[in-house]
C-alpha cells in the first residue's frame, strides 16, 4: 500500500483556506516582527526568500499561518498559498518536491506569484540546497521558511547569500507579553531619545516614576513566565515554567538533539546546559566550561555549538573600546525563564539577589539582541578596572551608550562607580544604570561620586527600559 496516497488529504487539512475556511485558532495578536515579514513577502520587486529563525516555541508557526491569511486579505488567490509543516512524518517522508507536486496536481493555481510556507524546514535533508535551487529555478515561487535550528558544528550548509532574507524571531518582549496577555498598564511617557531625560523637570520625572511602579509586578511575572507565547498564556507561573521545561528545553535537548542532530546521547548537551543554568549569570566562553563535568574541553565546545544552534544560548562578544587584546565572549540564556524552569525554582528566584540580577540582565540583553539588525552597529560587553564583566555597551550611529546594573544598594554603588570610570576612560557623553526600583528615575545622584562623575549618568528601572526597547529608535536617536 502506498502511504503517500493520503498526502492530498493531509495537505488539505493543513491548508483550510483552499476550501474558503479560516483558521479560527489563530490569535488576533501579531508580534512586532510580523509587519517586517509581511512587507518582505509582499515586495513585488524582490525574488528573495524569507527565513524565520529562532528558538522553539517563539511563535514562528503562528507567524506563517497568520501570513497566509494576510496574503489572502491582500488579494493573493488562496490556492496559490501552501503551508507545509515538515514535522509531520508523512510530509517529511515524502519530501519537499513530492509535496509541491501533489499541491500542483490536485489544486490548480491562478497566474501570479505562489507562496510556499515551509515550517521546520531544517528537518529536511539538504534543505539549504533545496531552498537555493528552488529560488533560482522557480522565480514564480516565494519560499518563506521557518527553522528552529541554525547550522550545527561540523555541518555543511549551502550558502544562500543574496537569495534569502533572514528574520530573527526571539522570545516575546515585555511589551509583546503585556499585549498578548491583555495586561492593562498606565500610559508611560516616552522620550524621543534617552538624553532628553536630563532636561525633564522633577515633576515630570516623578510622574514617570509613578507610571513605572505599575510595571514592576508585570515585569517580574514576565521574567518568571518567559517570552514564549504558550507559557505567557498559562494560568500560573508553575504551569508556564512546566511548558518551558517540557516543550522547549526537554524537547530540544533530548528529542531534537538525538533524532534530528544525530547526537548519540543527549546527556552531554543537557549536562552543559545545566552547568550554564547553575551559574545564574553569564559565563565566559573559555576552557573553564568543562571543569567539573564528565566531558573534555573539546566535547564542551562541541555541545556548546549545538546549544547555540538551537538558540538556547547566545553569546555577547567582548570588543575592547579604545584598543586592547581580544578576550573570551560571554554566554547567556536566550530567555530569563529558562534557568528557573530548568532548576524548578518557580517564582522563588525573584527573592534571590543573584538569580534576579541574572534574569534581569538576560531580559535586557534579549531585548537589545532582538532588535532589527540596522538599529545599531555593535553590542558588546565591557570590563571594570579589575577585569570583571561590568556591563555592556550599544554603539548606535557615532555614539556608544554603556549600561551597568545596580539592582540593590550594594550593587548600585559598585555599578555606578564602574560606569563612571568607563565613561571617563572612553570619553562617553552619558551612560545608563539599570535598577530594579523606579525610585530616582533620571540623572543619577549617588553618594560617593563627584558631580563630574555623575554628570551624564541616568538611572532607569529595567521594566521601563525593556518596555521602551520595543521601539529601539530610542537608542538610534542617541
Amino acid at each position: 500500500m502506498d502511504i503517500f496516497c493520503a498526502l492530498p488529504a493531509v495537505l488539505a487539512g493543513f491548508n483550510p483556506w483552499w476550501e474558503g475556511r479560516r483558521d479560527a485558532a489563530l490569535p488576533a495578536f501579531h508580534r512586532n516582527v510580523f509587519q517586517e515579514l509581511r512587507t518582505a513577502a509582499l515586495d513585488p520587486l524582490s525574488r528573495r526568500g524569507v527565513l524565520l529563525t529562532g528558538i522553539r516555541g517563539s511563535g514562528k508557526t503562528t507567524l506563517l499561518r497568520q501570513l497566509a491569511h494576510c496574503l489572502i486579505d491582500e488579494g493573493v488567490p488562496a490556492l496559490n498559498i501552501v503551508y507545509l509543516p515538515m514535522e509531520h512524518p508523512l510530509l517529511r517522508s515524502a519530501g519537499l518536491e513530492t509535496c509541491l507536486r501533489t499541491w500542483r496536481e490536485f489544486h490548480v493555481q491562478a497566474p501570479g506569484r505562489q507562496y510556499v510556507l515551509i515550517d521546520e524546514m531544517q528537518l529536511l535533508p539538504d534543505w539549504s540546497i533545496d531552498l537555493k535551487v528552488g529560488i533560482d529555478l522557480h522565480p514564480e515561487r516565494r519560499p518563506i521558511c521557518a527553522c528552529s535550528f541554525g547550522t550545527a558544528p561540523g555541518e555543511q550548509q549551502e550558502s544562500c547569500c543574496g537569495r534569502v532574507r533572514e528574520l530573527a524571531v526571539g522570545p516575546l518582549s515585555f511589551g509583546e507579553s503585556l499585549a498578548l496577555r491583555g495586561v492593562e498598564v498606565p500610559a508611560v511617557p516616552r522620550p524621543a531619545r534617552l538624553a532628553e531625560l536630563f532636561s525633564w523637570p522633577r515633576r515630570r520625572l516623578a510622574a514617570l516614576a509613578r507610571a513605572a511602579e505599575a510595571l514592576a509586578a508585570p515585569f517580574n511575572d514576565h521574567l518568571a513566565r518567559g517570552g514564549f507565547p504558550g507559557a505567557a498564556l498559562a494560568e500560573t507561573v508553575e504551569e508556564a515554567q512546566k511548558f518551558v521545561r517540557e516543550r522547549v528545553c526537554d524537547r530540544m535537548l533530548r528529542t531534537d538533539m538525538s533524532v534530528h542532530r544525530n547526537v548519540r546521547s543527549p546527556y552531554g548537551p543537557e549536562e552543559l546546559f545545566l552547568r550554564l543554568c547553575q551559574a545564574m549569570a553569564p559565563l565566559p566562553d573559555n576552557a573553564a566550561l568543562h571543569e567539573g563535568l564528565s566531558m573534555s574541553r573539546r566535547s564542551a565546545g562541541r555541545w556548546l555549538g549545538f546549544l547555540e544552534s538551537a538558540h538556547l544560548v547566545t553569546r555577547l562578544p567582548y570588543r575592547p573600546f579604545g584598543g586592547g587584546p581580544r578576550q573570551a565572549d560571554m554566554l547567556h540564556m536566550a530567555d530569563p525563564s529558562l534557568v528557573p524552569a530548568q532548576l524548578g525554582r518557580g517564582a522563588a528566584f525573584l527573592d534571590n539577589p543573584g538569580e534576579y540580577a541574572g534574569a534581569v540582565g538576560t531580559a535586557v540583553l534579549g531585548h537589545l539582541q532582538g532588535a532589527p539588525a540596522d538599529c545599531w552597529k555593535r553590542l558588546a560587553f565591557w570590563r571594570d578596572a579589575a577585569g570583571r564583566p561590568a556591563g555592556f555597551a550599544v554603539t548606535a550611529g557615532a555614539h556608544s551608550i554603556p549600561f551597568a546594573f545596580g539592582l540593590d544598594g550594594q550593587t548600585e554603588a559598585q555599578g555606578a562607580a564602574a560606569l563612571a570610570m568607563f565613561m571617563e576612560e572612553q570619553h562617553l557623553p552619558y551612560g545608563v544604570l539599570v535598577t530594579a526600583s523606579p525610585v530616582g528615575i533620571g540623572p543619577l545622584e549617588t553618594a560617593g561620586l563627584t558631580d563630574a562623575a555623575q554628570a551624564g549618568m541616568l538611572r532607569l528601572p529595567a521594566s521601563l527600559l525593556c518596555l521602551w526597547l520595543d521601539t529601539p529608535d530610542l537608542l538610534m536617536a542617541a
